[in-house]
């Protein structure tokens, strides 16, 4: 557990604090002696300049006078103070943290939140790019520390800033600046790469190396290398191409680089599979209370379910929780009263009972085959890449047409302990549905140019988690790319639905 410091300034006692001693570490006495005692009188003195010089970036911390002070002795080196209107401790908005550098004092980030930190409430487009560039001018100098806009980067946290080198944006060390529409900025400081998952150390920028430019494949021959990413798949209407890589390739090989925050899909082995005949109907909360009991084990009532309808009014959703430990949902075809949907809360005893991959995967198939279509006798088995936090064992199997696998109908299953956890599916019709017999479809190189013309490849240079001091020089495709469908048949972008 990491070790916490809390001071709370008055403002007019912090005097009486200060002969309380400070260590920034007490993991052994042998690191404390190398560890110079820091004072609360020193925190306070170096909290209060901070503060002071603050001011002159953000006037508005004059209406925030009452401070605490958090110390993470465990942590990154970081003091945090948190500015409030009054010392109310039950009125916890409006107020502003700031996160100080614990040796120099210097602002490493800052946030004002109150009941009006909206998505609206924020400036938007170009009036914003200019407010943030000119506040990050007036915090780190006209250089901006080496710091630009970078517009491929998402908006929806910020205006964001990257690094740059050699003239490429280095997305992996960003910040970003929020503007509200009073042209007040609200938040800044360093951030992950917005819209992902790459929330993982990355080397000082001075201890980088970053490769020449010049050594990248030229982008003119990148097509060549999407097309061999493009998967052939159909949704029981028509032939769809998408690309499956994560979004990131290496530029210098041409290779896509297998990062593991970012999720995508790739085709894998086939799987012949039996279909056991079994036919399941849950239209009411009784038939849900049967199928709870039969198939999970559940001891549930109809009296104990809640029956909703879903989102999608083509399905209907039931309930069921025992107090706070457990809670299932079984969700029905509205039409057929099929089980397209199953979930439940893992329960201790799933997580104390280990299964290895190979085990759950059988378990898995045994599960598909409850729901195939007679007549079903294959499958393609679709490799997850997940994060690397993702818990549990997850399997996707698609059902074939013509060694073509459909997607947008796939089976989900994941597997803790030796129980089903959770389960996404669809009806026998729409897993038995195949597109239109003689259509034919364009060539990947054709739908890789549609792609990347929706999509053109930026240069960049990127840090893959554990990467020593090495940024890999690399061609990454825009925030979003990984929802772009090809209709395969006449080669156009297909267009997302607004739901």
């Amino acid at each position: 557990m990491k070790k916490m410091i809390k001071i709370v300034c008055l403002l007019a006692t912090t005097s009486l604090l200060a002969a309380t001693p400070i260590y920034a570490t007490q993991k052994s006495n042998k690191s404390a002696e190398k560890t110079q005692a820091v004072t609360v009188t020193d925190i306070t003195k170096m909290v209060d300049d901070s503060i002071a010089k603050t001011k002159k970036l953000l006037p508005y911390l004059d209406d925030y006078p009452h401070k605490t002070v958090t110390i993470d002795e465990s942590g990154d080196n970081t003091v945090r103070v948190l500015l409030k209107k009054n010392e109310d401790e039950e009125k916890i908005l409006p107020n502003v943290v700031l996160w100080l550098d614990k040796k120099t004092g210097e602002l490493k980030r800052f946030r004002l939140l109150n009941d009006a930190n909206t998505d609206e409430s924020l400036a938007k487009g170009e009036t914003a790019v200019e407010q943030a560039t000119a506040f990050l001018k007036q915090w780190y100098g006209e250089d901006m520390r080496g710091y630009r806009y970078n517009p491929y980067l998402s908006h929806t946290i910020g205006v964001p800033f990257s690094k740059v080198m050699n003239g490429l944006f280095y997305p992996s060390q960003s910040l970003r600046i929020t503007v509200d529409s009073a042209g007040r900025i609200t938040e800044g400081g360093q951030a992950p790469v917005p819209d992902s998952n790459f929330n993982y150390p990355v080397p000082e920028i001075e201890e980088t190396r970053f490769d020449d430019p010049k050594d990248a494949i030229p982008v003119e021959e990148m097509e060549t290398l999407v097309a061999s990413m493009m998967t052939l798949s159909h949704d029981g209407d028509t032939f769809i191409y998408q690309p499956m890589f994560s979004g990131y390739i290496d530029a210098k090989t041409g290779k896509g680089l297998e990062i593991r925050q970012a999720n995508y899909e790739t085709p894998g082995p086939i799987v012949h599979v039996k279909p056991s005949g079994a036919t399941f109907s849950v239209k009411t909360k009784e038939d849900a209370a049967s199928y709870l009991k039969k198939e999970r084990g559940i001891q549930a009532t109809a009296a104990d379910i809640r029956e909703e309808a879903a989102r999608d009014e083509t399905k209907k959703r039931f309930w069921w929780k025992e107090g706070t430990e457990q809670e299932a949902l079984v969700q029905a075809d509205a039409a057929t009263g099929e089980v397209v949907a199953y979930f439940t809360i893992d329960t201790e005893q799933n997580e104390t009972k280990s299964v290895t991959r190979e085990q759950a995967r059988l378990l898995a198939i045994k599960e598909v085959e409850k729901y195939l279509p007679s007549g079903t006798t294959e499958l393609m088995e679709i490799v997850n890449h997940r994060s690397e936090n993702w818990r549990g064992n997850m399997f996707t199997f698609a059902p074939l047409h013509q060694g073509i696998p459909n997607l947008s109908h796939a089976f989900t299953v994941n597997i803790h302990g030796f129980q089903v956890t959770d389960f996404f599916g669809a009806t026998k019709a729409k897993l038995a549905a195949k597109p239109t017999e003689g259509a034919k479809v364009v060539s990947a190189e054709q739908a890789a140019k549609a792609f990347l013309k929706e999509n053109p490849l930026q240069l960049i240079y990127f840090y893959p988690k554990d990467n020593g001091k090495q940024a890999v020089l690399t061609y990454q495709a825009k925030q979003g790319y990984s929802l772009t469908k090809i209709n395969a048949v006449t080669g156009k972008i297909i267009e997302p639905k607004n739901e």
